[in-house]
């Protein structure tokens, strides 16, 4: 059931989702090379946005594949921010957090409200539930 797939296999099955997760790949690599965030992290960010809002636009229900695809970009925003305050102490720091902030505050709102329509938690696929609850 599909209650039963694991994040892979949603991953496999929605693209946004798995640009989501080719974003926080690809962000992994950046920090672990000492490069700032590519134009590879950048472009799978990007389209993992653009597909969700299309998915959004084009079916009332809200699926765990969408969900997971949000779930997942705002735990890079976290991530991101957290590791590479490890490299950067400078004003420009501050307004870098400020900013990521932002962008996880928008996802957060938003998994907040796709889950709300999902009538909860509890409705969702065993192995998304802790990726939403991070």
């Amino acid at each position: 059931t599909q209650n039963q797939q694991s994040l892979f296999e949603l991953a496999l099955s929605n693209a946004a989702f798995f640009h989501a997760i080719l974003c926080g790949s690809s962000l992994y690599l950046d920090i672990a090379s000492g490069s700032p965030e590519s134009s590879h992290s950048i472009v799978h960010k990007m389209e993992a946005i653009s597909l969700v809002n299309a998915q959004l636009q084009d079916s009332p229900m809200v699926s765990d594949a969408t969900i997971g695809a949000v779930a997942f970009l705002a735990i890079v925003e976290v991530c991101y921010c957290s590791i590479i305050g490890r490299y950067f102490e400078t004003l420009m720091f501050g307004q870098f957090v400020l900013e990521n902030n932002k962008a996880w505050s928008l996802h957060m709102h938003g998994l907040i409200k796709m889950v709300h329509l999902r009538e909860g938690l509890q409705t969702l696929n065993l192995s998304l539930q802790g990726k939403v609850c991070m």
